[in-house]
């Protein structure tokens, strides 16, 4: 069972990056819970969705309103029994502004009958909410002009990831 649950949420991560929906979609319980947890103001598509169509509308209709996804990446990825994690790194062009955003997500994942029951993801949101709005926020000092197009993952440190 470990195995098909590794397969499983490989081949579900390789379908979260194709951006593709009816990939995704198979690998979807008919009443999944679906929760991404992110600005919501600024990114619409985020919040709690309830069943495969909700979440179909999502990668459909909700996403492709707000960023064009360029990458999505699975770097680290932990199967236990009928769960996952997975960390992430999503790439894309926001329709907005034309700025290029990198944001970090971690997602977990249950597993039943061989489908995602269920789905959280987390963003790094005050870093996505800096690319967004294309400032860096000092919580001392308010808010500072970010003069490139794509702004560093770790602004403060020698750590990025790649």
């Amino acid at each position: 069972m470990h195995d098909l649950n590794r397969r499983l949420a490989e081949g579900f991560f390789v379908a979260l990056a194709s951006r593709d929906p009816r990939r995704i979609a198979s690998y979807l319980s008919d009443d999944v819970d679906w929760m991404s947890i992110g600005p919501v103001e600024m990114l619409s598509f985020c919040g709690p969705h309830r069943g495969k169509a909700a979440v179909m509308d999502v990668f459909e209709r909700r996403i492709p309103a707000v960023v064009d996804v360029t990458s999505y990446v699975t770097d680290l990825l932990l199967v236990d029994g009928d769960r996952a994690a997975g960390l992430n790194r999503l790439t894309g062009r926001l329709h907005a502004t034309g700025r290029v955003i990198t944001c970090r997500l971690a997602n977990f994942l249950r597993f039943e009958d061989g489908k995602v029951c269920e789905y959280r993801s987390l963003m790094d949101s005050f870093a996505a909410v800096e690319e967004i709005i294309g400032q860096r926020i000092d919580l001392h000092h308010g808010v500072a002009p970010i003069s490139s197009n794509v702004m560093p993952l770790a602004a403060d440190s020698d750590l990025t990831w790649r």
